[in-house]
């Protein structure tokens, strides 16, 4: 059985009231009950407005009615347990009749307390509440002629006892609650049925009392019709011709080729392939030929139109009758000089149609002559191009790099014998930007060899930096050379001026030019401290040797302190100077007293000088103050003649060398 999609039947709210309005044809209609649905007499009231004629039988004969014999039957709602349970044992019988185009009404609500209708037609299911389940309930299909007159917002005492969970086979048409479904309409063909939970029959659901007549008119008049006569009932309410306008479209005709679906089986022209391309004779333009059809690719196998296009296939025209069409490879079919084996010249045109433009190699050596944009420079030569390895200096390009190799050693500077100035073009290191080195080689290619390095002799005074000269700029400067006072190492020993008067000889920080009398005594210099060595120390004639020492006779009187002058800053004090009355020891002998053998000396002890008043210095008993000759106690004064030592004298300087 195959479902239609309700909703689609336009203009039907008019087709049904003009039906209504006029007492339809009888009908055999059977209304199947045992109560009177909720006390209201819904049903009869509505077929007889409509000019029907019913049968009404009950529970007893659902199990056995011959069903065939009607066009419609309907089953009100509010049934008892017993009769609803029949039901649901003999629902099977219901669809039997609806399969052979019988139509039905089953309504479901009933009180809690029976037992439900729940098994129905075609595997929908039911869920029969225990309450009401809204007053306020939306109809989600007012276009549907089931639904005409039905408002968008229903409003009912009791709206619905119960909803449906599934439709099997069914089509939503109606009123929901809560994203349910109260009510569905099953369609095949001519056949149908009308299912639904709502309480349509309650005297008090005012507005959805036009479901009922609505179900009775649709299921009897408007499944379907055969408006143009040719036996087959219009697909768009559930029968199988596409077309019911025109009687030579239906199932049992002929496809032709017309552009319509002829035989009504979906397709269009849907004639045998004969070739099995995809495409029947209607559009194939050779139905025997696999490779002929519309839109495929026109290719090289003879046929002139394999797309269908009515055209001849450009690839089998030779345009430009060179002899060669596309088909035969011609790399350009409107230029009559390409073509396959055409001989190649330099004109921008792939000649010989072998993929390449001007490949022009004339002594086959596998590259392209340069005239043609090629790489050959010499394409009349087969040892000139790119891939051969240049000799040098033979002035050919046999690598075509632009030029004749001649700079081997690639240091940028051609070989001398080829016009270059490079001295050694077997050398990279050697040319005319090189930094000369000591090598023994002209590495700057000048003509002179180690010129300014340590192995030229660049002052020609007959030594090199690495011989020693030491300043290679000058040939005074050499070893072995001449010291002259210049400030200059003349003899490259690493001494400045040695050996002349510009040089500090005894390292005392004086040479002779700034006044050193003696450079090779570092004791003598100027300002140096006089020592007793019998030497001018500090450079100085004018105040002679030795001044200021031991060795110096600084009193002039003959004698140094070196030489026992104990004073030798007193003229009058030296050894063997004649003693006179001055305190001093005048001959220097440091042994015996000071003015011994003048009359300031107590010669004889006694305390009392000559120039003290001692008459007689040489005794000791004779002296100023002593009475009777005796001393103290009356006893002799007598004093054991001697010298006493002196006392006074000078302190006896030493000389000394350096001090």
């Amino acid at each position: 059985m195959r479902i239609r999609a309700c909703g689609l039947l336009f203009g039907w709210a008019i087709g049904l009231a003009m039906l209504w309005s006029t007492p339809a044809s009888a009908q055999n209609i059977l209304i199947l009950q045992d109560n009177t649905p909720w006390g209201y007499t819904y049903w009869y009231d509505h077929l007889a407005a409509g000019g029907y004629t019913y049968t009404q039988q009950g529970n007893s004969v659902i199990a056995s009615v011959d069903l065939t014999q009607y066009d419609l039957v309907i089953v009100p709602s509010q049934q008892g347990s017993t009769f609803n349970s029949n039901m649901n044992t003999y629902m099977y019988r219901f669809e039997d009749f609806m399969d052979q185009g019988g139509v039905m009404i089953l309504m479901l609500a009933t009180y809690t307390a029976y037992t439900p209708i729940s098994t129905l037609p075609y595997g929908a299911t039911h869920t029969h509440n225990t309450g009401t389940l809204s007053w306020y309930m939306y109809n989600v299909y007012p276009s549907h002629p089931v639904m005409v007159g039905v408002p968008a917002s229903v409003y009912s005492n009791y709206a619905s006892h119960g909803e449906m969970t599934n439709y099997g086979s069914g089509t939503e048409v109606s009123i929901t609650d809560a994203g349910t479904t109260n009510m569905y309409v099953l369609e095949s063909g001519s056949s149908g049925a009308c299912v639904s939970s709502l309480t349509i029959e309650w005297g008090n659901s005012y507005n959805m009392a036009s479901i009922g007549p609505n179900c009775i008119e649709y299921l009897l008049w408007g499944l379907c019709s055969d408006a143009d006569g040719d036996g087959y009932s219009d697909i768009t309410c559930g029968g199988d011709d596409c077309d019911d306008t025109e009687p030579l479209i239906n199932p049992g005709a002929t496809e032709v080729c017309n552009g319509f679906d002829d035989n009504c089986d979906g397709a269009i022209d849907d004639l045998p392939d004969g070739d099995l391309d995809g495409y029947t004779e209607c559009d194939d333009c050779d139905d025997t030929n696999v490779d002929v059809y519309p839109g495929a690719p026109e290719v090289c196998d003879g046929v002139l139109d394999n797309d269908c296009d009515g055209t001849s296939d450009p690839y089998e025209i030779d345009n430009d009758l060179d002899g060669y069409n596309e088909c035969d490879l011609d790399c350009d079919d409107y230029d009559p000089t390409a073509y396959p084996g055409g001989i190649e010249v330099c004109d921008g045109v792939d000649n010989d149609c072998n993929t390449i433009i001007d490949d022009v190699d004339q002594d086959a050596d596998g590259y392209f002559s340069d005239q043609c944009g090629g790489d050959d420079c010499d394409d009349s030569v087969a040892t000139v191009n790119p891939g051969m390895v240049e000799i040098p200096y033979n002035g050919i390009d046999e690598d075509c790099t632009g030029a004749d190799l001649t700079d081997v050693d690639g240091d940028g500077y051609d070989a001398w014998f080829m016009g270059g100035d490079d001295c050694n073009d077997g050398d990279a290191a050697t040319n005319p930007a090189a930094i000369e080195i000591c090598n023994g080689i002209d590495d700057d290619c000048d003509g002179v060899m180690d010129e300014d390095t340590d192995c030229a002799d660049d002052d020609g005074d007959g030594f090199t930096e690495q011989g020693g000269d030491c300043d290679d700029g000058d040939a005074g400067v050499f070893p072995g050379a001449v010291e002259t006072c210049d400030n200059a190492d003349e003899d490259c020993d690493g001494i400045i001026d040695e050996e002349t008067e510009c040089y500090d000889d005894d390292g005392d920080g004086w040479t002779e030019n700034a006044g050193d009398c003696d450079d090779t005594n570092d004791a003598i210099y100027p300002n140096a401290i006089e020592i007793c060595d019998g030497l001018d120390n500090d450079c100085n004639p004018a105040t002679g040797v030795d001044e200021g020492t031991d060795c110096s006779d600084d009193d002039g009187d003959g004698y140094s302190e070196g030489g026992g002058d104990c004073d030798d800053s007193n003229p009058d004090a030296y050894p063997g100077a004649e003693e006179v009355c001055d305190g001093v020891d005048n001959d220097c002998d440091e042994d015996t007293a000071i003015d011994e053998g003048t009359e300031c000396y107590d010669d004889d002890g006694d305390g009392v000088t000559e120039d003290d008043g001692d008459c007689n210095d040489a005794d000791p008993n004779v002296l100023p103050g002593l009475r009777g000759g005796r001393g103290r106690g009356g006893q002799r004064l007598r004093r054991r003649g001697r010298r006493r030592p002196a006392r006074h004298g000078r302190r006896r300087r030493r000389l000394h060398r350096g001090g």
